[in-house]
């Protein structure tokens, strides 16, 4: 998966947060992504702080566990064949 959005930051802007959570403390925030299962880390302040690029993957509903995974590659299994 290769998305470029050469203008956004790597993480979500603080009213990018607010607005997904819709609280504006990070206290808030910080239990609403708790309880939605949403990963995220917390910065000096205690700001949340969440990648942009899983944001955009959970939002279309993916899981974002699964999209990010490496890939292995793919092997021809002959053993079952007789």
């Amino acid at each position: 998966m290769n998305i470029l959005l050469p203008d956004k930051p790597d993480i979500l802007e603080p009213e990018e947060v607010h607005r997904l959570t819709g609280y504006e403390r990070s206290s808030d925030q910080i239990r609403w992504l708790k309880e939605n299962g949403w990963k995220h880390e917390k910065n000096a302040s205690g700001r949340p702080i969440i990648s942009r690029l899983y944001f955009q993957v959970k939002m279309c509903g993916i899981d974002p566990v699964f999209a990010l995974m490496p890939k292995k590659d793919w092997e021809l299994d002959l053993s079952t064949v007789s």
